[in-house]
């Protein structure tokens, strides 16, 4: 049952080790734009803050671990069940529960249950495959605690607590613009204002830029293959706090899977301000690569990406997002360029698969608008990237590269392959232009 359609509660019992043992699991019923987001816009980092360990495993309840006794849950005369915490916390309360059969007497008979705070619990037939998503996800704490009132001296006395949680606060900046509530300079403004934050708290709190953008990444690595527009949004905005920082590592990361993100969301909705934000974006992370050729940098969160001597794979791989951009303009039922690379994700493979792009001639924005750049000049441009990916990528260099123009001498050999390299092509895209 819900509390005013934010906080749903399930109770639950366990039988281990020949003994019954009540829980109790309490979350958000979901995120919203003014609910909060993330860890820090959920129960589960007020629950952390104050003492309750993260779950690993919904194996690894612990039932026969000591009670924190600063924590309790209470179920009044009239069955309506809140949860307390430390320093006078309520973290719920007017909870309607269901009890299944022999929860209130396990739980009054030990004294004690199994309180589980989730960052999202919503209503749905199978809880425990809720839980279980969100514990892999990292975002669940539990405890064992009391069964009964709440007892002021045990809990210590009011505390006024303030979290700052980079999570929480990107993803409420994400939700907010996603439904229109916030522009998206707004929001980028706001999300440099956690870097400036962190500043302040540093000397008394030792808050660093290294663990405050770890916690950043590690977030958007655990959510790959969730929504597109949300996936997009939160790294761009992870970029802005990277720039702020001035970690060019993590921004040259978060940089490239905002372009790697915005595809599939031009090809679901063609938006001008996601094509020319991503745009300008990956301009300026390619412009950044050229002059380091090198990759990531030692310790960023992606060092396996580094390149090598002889060419940057980190380069070729922002050519590639890049001209998966253009081609994600064409349209979803090109699939937006979200399969371009393959599952190997090499040039090579986005080659082949680039003469699978069916589209019509020209697509509007959303709204009506024609492009400023039409489906030839997009094409275009995407051919240069191409090149210009396989010129960058040893992997890729070999005579026989699937993406470098043929041998003059082979050229009249037939097929669709022949083709030459000359001219200057126009556009921020490239400097030569492939005429096939």
């Amino acid at each position: 049952m819900r509390l005013s359609g934010d906080v749903t509660g399930w109770a639950f019992v366990v039988e281990a080790d020949g003994a019954r043992h009540a829980g109790l699991a309490v979350g958000q019923a979901g995120p919203g734009p003014f609910t909060g987001a993330g860890a820090g816009g959920s129960l589960a980092t007020l629950a952390y803050v104050r003492g309750l360990p993260t779950l690993a495993s919904l194996d690894a309840l612990p039932f026969a671990g000591p009670v924190d006794a600063r924590w309790c849950v209470h179920r009044d005369a009239e069955g309506v069940v809140s949860v307390h915490g430390p320093g006078g916390l309520e973290l719920a309360h007017g909870l309607d529960l269901d009890l299944p059969a022999g929860w209130l007497e396990a739980a009054a008979g030990s004294g004690s249950l199994v309180l589980v705070v989730s960052h999202v619990l919503p209503a749905g037939d199978d809880m425990a495959a809720v839980l279980t998503d969100e514990t892999r996800r990292g975002m669940v704490c539990a405890g064992r605690v009391r069964f009964g009132p709440p007892d002021h001296e045990a809990a210590g006395p009011p505390t006024l607590t303030y979290v700052l949680d980079p999570v929480a606060v990107l993803l409420e900046l994400v939700l907010h613009v996603r439904d229109r509530v916030l522009p998206l300079d707004a929001a980028k403004r706001r999300a440099r204002e956690l870097e400036r934050m962190r500043r302040r708290l540093e000397e008394a709190h030792g808050l660093s830029a290294g663990a405050l953008l770890e916690l950043l990444v590690a977030e958007g690595a655990r959510s790959r293959g969730g929504v597109g527009d949300v996936l997009y949004l939160y790294w761009r905005l992870v970029a802005e706090v990277a720039e702020e920082c001035g970690a060019e590592a993590v921004w040259r990361e978060a940089a490239l899977r905002t372009v790697e993100s915005a595809a599939p969301v031009l090809a679901e909705r063609c938006g001008r301000p996601v094509f020319e934000d991503a745009d300008e974006l990956a301009d300026r992370l390619i412009e950044r690569l050229e002059g380091c050729p090198e990759g990531f940098r030692e310790g960023s969160p992606e060092g396996s990406r580094e390149g090598g001597r002889g060419g940057s794979p980190v380069l070729a791989a922002a050519l590639l997002a890049a001209a998966r951009l253009r081609l994600a303009v064409r349209g979803p039922e090109d699939l937006g360029g979200d399969a371009y690379a393959g599952r190997e994700g090499t040039v090579r493979a986005a080659q082949l698969t680039a003469d699978l792009y069916r589209s019509p001639l020209y697509r509007p924005w959303s709204g009506g608008e024609w492009p400023l750049l039409l489906d030839a000049r997009l094409r275009g441009e995407a051919r240069e990237l191409l090149l210009r990916a396989a010129e960058s990528d040893d992997r890729e260099g070999g005579p026989d590269s699937a993406l470098r123009p043929p041998d003059p001498g082979r050229a009249g050999a037939g097929g669709r392959g022949g083709g030459r390299v000359g001219g200057r092509g126009g556009g921020r895209a490239g400097r030569r232009r492939r005429v096939g």
